[in-house]
């Protein structure tokens, strides 16, 4: 399922600062930019729609991989599927310290903008300190510790 985080926990312990909590469903369309990162009918990875051919996603994610867009299920088949055709990694990208953690991803052909598929509108400004942000991504909405 497509989720919706709004993180709020600004003093989780150390070892839990990696993990989201609180994530709830959404439906693709509140999030239109919202991509899945597809290797053997599994999803691998979201990513961002920037542009009719081009995904915002992380480096560590570079694999041979399909994007599905524009559906928050494998199942539905109303979807669009595309293939990578070129990988542009953040040069300053360092895997070990997780440093400039993002690349694009030119799609083999434009997606068809609609209601479920939409570019992500950039930000005008940054946050300002102690500002809640949202984020969206692909996961579950319960821990599987039970916390």
């Amino acid at each position: 399922h497509f989720l919706l985080f709004s993180p709020h926990f600004p003093s989780l312990p150390e070892e839990d600062e990696s993990r989201i909590i609180g994530g709830r469903p959404c439906s693709m369309a509140q999030r239109p930019f919202q991509v899945a990162l597809i290797k053997r009918g599994q999803i691998l990875c979201g990513g961002s729609l920037v542009g009719a051919r081009w995904v915002l996603t992380a480096a560590h994610c570079r694999q041979d991989l399909q994007v599905l867009i524009g559906t928050n299920t494998l199942r539905s088949g109303t979807g669009q599927v595309r293939r990578v055709s070129r990988v542009q990694v953040h040069p300053g990208y360092d895997r070990h310290r997780n440093d400039n953690d993002f690349m694009l991803l030119h799609l083999d052909s434009p997606v068809r903008f609609g209601p479920r598929v939409k570019k992500i509108r950039p930000a005008t400004r940054c946050p300002r300190p102690g500002q809640n942000c949202s984020v969206s991504g692909w996961g579950t909405t319960k821990s599987p510790g039970g916390t």
